[in-house]
């Protein structure tokens, strides 16, 4: 009678084991097979940074047609360059982490110059800036203009910006209005009506003193007396 109790007892401890150490064993290969937490995210499409988790940033490739993705952060870098936004609307961003699709690094508006004037006779570097020609650096002691915010931090930023902009522009000692139209990016001259100043070289000799010129826009303004850098109305404050 014992030895009946004893094989049955063996047997149904047999049973037991069996049909759990199934279902463990099953158990334990669908957890296996489930994605790690946040993996989801590498292929989460976003039109920004803040879809993303902490340690991820939106990514992509310039242009408004392919789709952006959620991807692991990489080292930012900290400078602010301007981007032309899918909106049309410009914004600045770290240039390798832009964190939302756009148009093209530079400001929108094409070739147009960027909107940025130096106030004060300051030695501040303010930025540099897109003059309809060529990159230059702006130094004053602030700056004026919808685009101050959207200066670069170097001159191969800049001149990558604006590489397929076109030169073609009117040498030394033709007529001009503003600098925009001239090759060295210098237009000067009494007058302020059309093609009343002449371009004239970047690099030049001039007198070292500060004089009073009123500008065009009816401000006055303080240069060299022989060069006053950009078309006036006359010499003296407006």
């Amino acid at each position: 009678m014992d030895t009946i109790k004893t094989n049955l007892l063996a047997f149904a401890i047999g049973l037991l084991f069996a049909a759990c150490s199934g279902p463990i064993t099953s158990r334990g290969d669908d957890m296996s097979s489930m994605p790690d937490a946040g993996a989801g995210d590498a292929t989460l499409a976003c039109t920004s940074s803040q879809e993303c988790g902490a340690d991820r940033v939106c990514a992509g490739q310039a242009g408004c047609t392919m789709a952006w993705f959620c991807v692991p952060r990489p080292a930012c870098s900290q400078d602010l360059v301007p981007f032309c936004g899918c909106d049309g609307k410009t914004f600045s961003a770290s240039s390798t982490c832009p964190g939302r699709p756009y148009k093209h690094l530079g400001v929108c508006g094409g070739c147009a110059p960027q909107q940025a004037k130096a106030v004060g006779m300051c030695d501040a570097v303010l930025g540099i800036f897109w003059d309809g020609i060529t990159c230059t650096t702006l130094s004053g002691c602030r700056c004026e203009g919808q685009d101050c915010g959207h200066g670069f931090r170097s001159m191969a930023e800049c001149e990558e910006a604006y590489r397929s902009c076109p030169r073609d522009l009117r040498p030394d000692g033709a007529p001009c209005s503003s600098g925009t139209q001239c090759q060295s990016g210098v237009c000067e001259g009494e007058g302020c009506g059309p093609d009343q100043a002449r371009c004239v070289p970047r690099v030049r000799i001039c007198t070292r003193d500060l004089v009073y010129f009123c500008g065009c826009d009816g401000m006055s303004f303080m240069a060299s007396s022989s060069c006053p850098g950009r078309p006036f109305k006359h010499r003296g404050p407006c």
